[in-house]
């Protein structure tokens, strides 16, 4: 009985050492812990005092704060009970970019915890709606007006553009004292300027017409120049789109012999804050080999016509009408240098630049057209030219690759005004009249098929689906008084045209007096402008196109864009 107690003893003792072992380290390591989380709790905190510090001096920045009032040696403080906020900022290279700072401290061994954000300083812009007038005049300048939207509304006119053309040798060539005729399209950029495509074929300087084949056993010839003017002047007084008349245009590309009225032909740009044109590099031919773009060095005639080009921050994306296959010209400012890209079909039908530069098309095969179809536009009759394509298809160019996007539904409202879809699909597919892009997002109007007492219809397209857009009051202007004019219905006809924050402008192609312009507002109602009217002139009954863009208000104010925020 001794010897089992003289065990149990000994063997009890190291049980409740061993125990007592494990509750020390138990103890430690749980005080540890509590240590470690406190410790984090304290980083947390300290992180989210100099997030709040930090969007605390943002907001006073936009609210017209000199950037200058704090910097790193004379820092904002801010005392938190315990724990003490620096915040400022530092300018960076290029004057527009800035790192704002925050940093909390909470005093003895504790690390500081620092945040910072980089900034792009935005100047205030006012919105901004262009729009030309083409005639049959090829000596007298095309106006092109414009209305700043947030102002009165009213429309100027912007400097004639000069009369200038590329030599085949790229050489700029001017006639002094001499202003461009025919400017057929324009596009408001947003930073503020606005691009406009000038051919001299159009006017006729000094180029010879070129032979064209109809389906006749000998070439007619035909000045290409005037044809071209005169149909997109005949179709502006019949109600027709822009984008209707580039079309039926480029249908008839692959009876020419050589494209003359591409011959010298340019793109200028209009900057609102130096107040001139300038001319942009001349761009190189470039054909198609093998499914490659190739081009060709010191060849600056293009052998093609081009489409309406679409601007966007920093660049111009212009389709370039081919025989055989269009192709796509990108100008960007950064490199000052025009690039060409291959769309996924053979014809362009229409052409959108979000304002990053990614590009949307519509393309497919365009249907050959005959002499009558040639006959129709050599008269001025316009009423049944639709040059469209047996198959289509939508595509958005991004990472170098052309990727498919679904057609928008084919339905449309009724003429009537009830805002209820109805199915009316197409045998050739989906019909647009016009698109654009702003913010990721793709906006088209859809034709219904002719005859179906159906209207244009605006769809969007964002985060893989279509979605439709209310349409506009169904309103004009009277062409003596230029008072509105309200309609019962809809409009039967629109033109799509990007405006400033994404907001759409539309415009209705109406013959029966000053085209209505509609602005969009945040709440996805509309605006109507007031009638287009040329500074101590006439309404202007008959518009070619309209666009959007930005001024800035000349304020110099603005505000603090956050770009990126580091921890």
């Amino acid at each position: 009985m001794r010897r089992s107690v003289g065990i149990i003893v000994p063997t009890a003792l190291f049980v409740a050492m061993f125990v007592l072992l494990l509750c020390t380290l138990l103890f430690s390591s749980v005080s540890q812990n509590l240590d470690l989380s406190l410790d984090s709790v304290e980083t947390i905190e300290s992180r989210y005092q100099s997030l709040g510090a930090m969007n605390e001096l943002l907001s006073d920045l936009n609210r017209g704060l000199d950037p200058r009032t704090y910097t790193k040696a004379r820092p904002r403080r801010v005392d938190n009970q315990g724990s003490v906020s620096e915040c400022w900022v530092e300018p960076l290279s290029g004057g527009k970019n800035v790192l704002v700072v925050a940093l909390t401290s909470r005093g003895g061994a504790s690390r500081p915890e620092a945040v910072k954000s980089l900034c792009t300083f935005q100047e205030f812009d006012l919105g901004r709606v262009y729009a030309n007038v083409i005639d049959d005049n090829p000596a007298a300048p095309d106006p092109i007006c414009y209305s700043d939207v947030s102002a009165s509304g009213e429309w100027s006119q912007l400097p004639p553009a000069p009369r200038v053309r590329y030599t085949s040798s790229g050489t700029l060539e001017a006639r002094p004292g001499e202003f461009a005729g025919t400017l057929p399209f324009v596009a408001g950029a947003p930073d503020g300027s606005v691009y406009a495509m000038y051919s001299p074929g159009i006017d006729g300087w000094d180029d010879e017409s070129s032979p064209a084949w109809f389906d006749i056993p000998f070439p007619v010839a035909m000045p290409w120049g005037q044809l071209v003017r005169q149909t997109i002047a005949a179709g502006n007084r019949q109600g027709k789109t822009i984008g209707e008349l580039s079309v039926a245009v480029q249908a008839m590309i692959d009876h020419l012999v050589d494209v003359s009225i591409s011959k010298g032909a340019l793109t200028m740009k209009y900057s609102q804050d130096q107040g001139q044109w300038t001319p942009l590099p001349p761009p190189e031919e470039a054909t198609v080999v093998n499914g490659e773009v190739r081009m060709q060095a010191g060849n600056y005639h293009l052998q093609g016509i081009s489409g309406p080009p679409s601007a966007y921050e920093g660049g111009i994306t212009c389709p370039i009408y081919r025989k055989g296959q269009d192709l796509i010209y990108d100008y960007r400012e950064d490199t000052n240098k025009w690039s060409v890209i291959k769309p996924p079909g053979k014809d362009l039908m229409f052409l959108a630049t979000d304002n990053d530069g990614t590009t949307y098309v519509q393309s497919g095969q365009q249907r050959r057209v005959f002499l009558d179809y040639f006959l129709r536009i050599l008269i001025a009759d316009l009423s049944n030219i639709r040059a469209g394509a047996e198959t289509t298809a939508l595509h958005k160019y991004e990472d170098g690759q052309w990727v498919e996007i679904p057609d928008p539904p084919a339905q449309f409202f009724r003429k009537t005004g009830a805002l209820e879809l109805v199915d009316q699909p197409d045998s050739r597919g989906v019909r647009l009249d016009g698109m654009v892009a702003s913010g990721g997002e793709l906006t088209v109007v859809t034709r219904p098929p002719a005859g179906s007492n159906l209207v244009d219809t605006i769809w969007k397209y964002r985060q893989g689906r279509w979605e439709v857009v209310p349409p506009p009051p169904n309103k004009h202007f009277d062409p003596n008084t230029g008072t509105e004019v309200s309609e019962p219905g809809l409009a039967s006809e629109l033109e799509l045209g990007k405006g400033a924050d994404g907001k759409l402008i539309l415009r209705v192609p109406t013959t029966s007096g000053p085209n209505p312009i509609f602005m969009q507002t945040k709440g996805g109602d509309y605006d109507l402008l007031p009638p287009v009217k040329v500074e101590g002139g006439p309404y202007q009954n008959f518009l070619s196109q309209s666009s959007g863009g930005c001024k800035r208000d000349g304020s110099s104010r603005g505000s603090y864009v956050v770009k990126a925020t580091y921890f």
